[in-house]
């Protein structure tokens, strides 16, 4: 039973192995995938869209076209390892390879360059040709900054049983090409160096694939990649800019702020230029700048007075350069405003003007009305004026100019405040002579009188209405004495206030016309608007 029992399990394992191996003849009968890929390009090394491609073996065969970047892949099955051929058309141009591959290959690449179908030798590798190979690849760096340039280094070896002529090594990124330098003709079995320089800026930013291709006149072609090469930006900004609002020509005014390097690579040669509507104010240098260091700065700068510019509104640009490749700018809108000095010297002579003025309408308005209060204020005016004048011959125009506008509005209140009290006290005194005349001829002038004191109260320059006040005063004075609205006064006396009257009518420039009513008064208006002579009781023409 033991025996029995022992046997079926011997012949248990015996049926396991055999369905084992048959299970792997049966995989290895169907084959293993095959990936071929590469690219295939034109006789001057740019990529061969469209091209149709075969690739076959003892037992398989497949066919594709490359695309817009000359890449092909197919995939092919195998069960053994053997000889795999491929084939590139396009047009009258053509080429083809033969590597070894096999089921444990997985993957093998192969290139191809184009070369007119004529050629001796284009179906097969019998035929003499050149075979290039890179037999060294790197780059001067892994990291570059736009702005710098990039060396790509290399060695070249001529494999091929033929010399190749019109030799060119080319660099591209992105199927574009970058870059590229001629070796002329390498000879069988001889070794070129080549070193090529790659300007930054063409790459753009980011993770950059080189991809390095050599090819000949023959159409002999290679290429290998160069991977990872980034490609940064550097990276600088100004921080807190403090710009005055308001700069006048021919003053000095500061500029302070900082600027800081946020990158990862060092800039030098660090400089601040100042523009204004392209003219050149300032130029500074702040050296150098590590990743990640700050820097502070303060920049005296002036606008020249005979800078061909408009007063008013304009961009104050402040532009940062370095290298490698650095550039940045900050604008900030400023008024540029007339020169300091000159503007405290028309404040200074409109101050003077003022208060001449002041001294002269305070001294007629005296007599007239109240003006203790606006004394005191002229005299302090005064004293402000003399101070505001010292500092501007000191050279402290910003002092003397703030100190003068205060003046100005001093003396401007003065002015205003003594026309407001003349012209109260004008109508309050008009109404009250008015009330006493009831002669027409005399009523016609007290109404141009009202008329003179209405056109003053309108009157924008507050001197001009002033000094029209005071001639009213005049005219009233005068009205009143040879009215009878005043004292009495004899004939002699009467004649000479006419004369007085006439006097006050003509600087007035009131022209009007009274009647010839009689009695003395009448008569004696009459004359003095009429210029006729002055008899008793009536005027004669």
């Amino acid at each position: 039973m033991r025996s029995r029992a022992s046997g079926l399990a011997i012949l248990l394992f015996l049926v396991a192995i055999t369905l084992s191996t048959l299970t792997n003849l049966q995989v290895l009968a169907q084959g293993t995938p095959l990936v071929v890929y590469g690219h295939v390009y034109m006789p001057d090394g740019s990529p061969a869209s469209g091209a149709s491609v075969t690739v076959s073996c003892e037992e398989d065969v497949k066919s594709t076209s490359t695309d817009s970047g000359g890449y092909y892949q197919v995939t092919l099955t195998v069960t053994k390892s053997q000889s795999i051929k491929v084939v590139a058309k396009k047009g009258n141009l053509q080429a083809s390879k033969t590597v070894n591959a096999g089921p444990s290959t997985g993957k093998v690449q192969v290139d191809l360059t184009l070369r007119e179908a004529t050629t001796p030798g284009a179906e097969g590798e019998e035929a003499k040709k050149p075979e290039f190979k890179f037999l060294e690849l790197s780059a001067s760096k892994q990291t570059v900054v736009i702005g710098e340039n990039l060396i790509v280094y290399g060695k070249v070896k001529n494999e091929g049983n033929a010399a190749a002529h019109e030799v060119w090594v080319r660099v591209y990124s992105d199927e574009r090409l970058i870059a590229s330098q001629e070796l002329g003709t390498i000879k069988p079995g001889e070794t070129k160096s080549f070193s090529i320089e790659i300007e930054a800026n063409k790459l753009g930013t980011g993770e950059k694939d080189l991809d390095v291709r050599i090819s000949c006149k023959e159409g002999a072609s290679a290429s290998q990649m160069l991977v990872s090469i980034s490609v940064i930006r550097p990276s600088v900004s100004f921080l807190n800019i403090m710009i005055p609002e308001e700069v006048s020509l021919g003053e000095s005014f500061k500029i302070r702020g900082e600027v800081r390097n946020k990158g990862v690579v060092k800039i030098t040669d660090v400089e601040i230029t100042v523009l204004l509507e392209g003219n050149v104010l300032k130029r500074a240098s702040l050296g150098s700048l590590g990743p990640g260091e700050k820097k502070e700065f303060t920049l005296e700068v002036v606008v020249p007075p005979d800078i061909s510019i408009s007063l008013g509104s304009h961009d104050l640009v402040l532009v940062l350069t370095g290298n490698p490749a650095t550039r940045i700018e900050f604008r900030q809108e400023i008024i540029i405003r007339a020169s300091l000095r000159v503007a405290v010297e028309e404040r200074l002579g409109e101050a003077e003007r003022l208060l001449n003025d002041a001294k002269t309408l305070l001294a007629k308005a005296e007599g007239i009305v109240s003006v203790s209060e606006e004394q005191s204020l002229l005299n302090k005016a005064e004293s402000d004026y003399d101070e505001a004048l010292t500092l501007y011959r000191e050279g402290r125009y910003d002092e003397s100019g703030k100190l003068i506008q205060e003046t100005i509005q001093t003396l401007e209140s003065i002015i205003a405040s003594v026309k407001s009290k003349l012209l109260d006290e004008a109508v309050s005194r008009l109404n009250s002579i008015k009330s006493e005349i009831t002669d027409e001829d005399l009523l016609a002038l007290i109404s141009e009188i009202e008329k003179m004191i209405e056109e003053a109260s309108k009157e924008k320059d507050t001197t001009k209405a002033v000094n029209m006040l005071v001639r009213t005063f005049d005219l009233m004075n005068a009205l009143t004495k040879i009215s009878g609205a005043g004292p009495s006064l004899g004939y002699e006396e009467l004649v000479q206030e006419n004369e007085k009257l006439k006097e006050e009518v003509r600087r007035a420039n009131i022209k009007i016309i009274i009647g010839t009513g009689g009695g003395l008064v009448t008569g004696l208006i009459v004359g003095l608007v009429a210029g006729t002579q002055i008899k008793k009781g009536k005027a004669l023409n």
